[in-house]
């Protein structure tokens, strides 16, 4: 090779790569640098304040020669208008009579019976009371007749108030000591036999 001739460049995969990356950067750079540029221009933040506060004093005094037109010429005393008529006077509604005491209850409403054993009624709401006994809630037993019911004073009504309903009339004949002492007779021979 003489020493005036160029060996020719060849461009590698590398290069290329290089190339391509510094073109981008530039392409990049030059698009980002016009805010900056434009920021570089705009007028001061000083002067822009100014300008605001002096459009402000003029709003202002424009507003106060408006509100200033509106009165001038007008009285500022008049006749206002007839006050509005005072309202009813109140009247306390009369009083209503005493109904007096609540009426007595003509059902029975208290604790339900759930068992008569050896002179005592047992209620539903735990009381257990002889006859003549009485209970929480004025409640008092009158009277019995077991199985079947009992003589309850309740909110000082007395009420027959059932354990067992009568439903059959086997139960309702009254048994004569003869027929007892028959019964027993019958009892006695059976248990003799078995």
């Amino acid at each position: 090779m003489s020493p005036g001739t160029r060996k020719p460049i060849t461009l590698t995969v590398p290069m290329l790569a290089a190339a391509a990356a510094c073109i981008a950067l530039l392409v990049l750079v030059i698009t980002k640098a016009r805010p900056l540029v434009d920021a570089l221009m705009a007028p001061s933040a000083d002067s822009e304040a100014m300008l605001e506060a002096v459009s402000a004093d003029e709003a202002f005094a424009r507003d106060m020669t408006k509100a200033h037109d509106q009165v001038v010429g007008r009285s500022m005393f008049f006749r206002p208008p007839a006050p509005p008529p005072p309202p009813p006077p109140v009247r306390d509604p009369e009083p209503r009579p005493d109904p007096g005491p609540p009426p007595k209850p003509t059902r029975y409403g208290g604790p339900e019976i759930i068992a008569m054993i050896d002179g005592h009624v047992w209620f539903d709401n735990g009381n257990i009371l002889e006859v003549g006994g009485e209970g929480d809630g004025e409640i008092r037993v009158v009277d019995w007749s077991p199985p079947w019911s009992a003589r309850v004073e309740w909110e000082e009504v007395e009420f027959d108030v059932e354990l067992f309903k009568r439903t059959s009339e086997q139960y309702l004949d009254p048994v004569t000591q003869d027929e007892e002492a028959e019964s027993a007779d019958l009892d006695d021979q059976e248990s003799g036999n078995q």
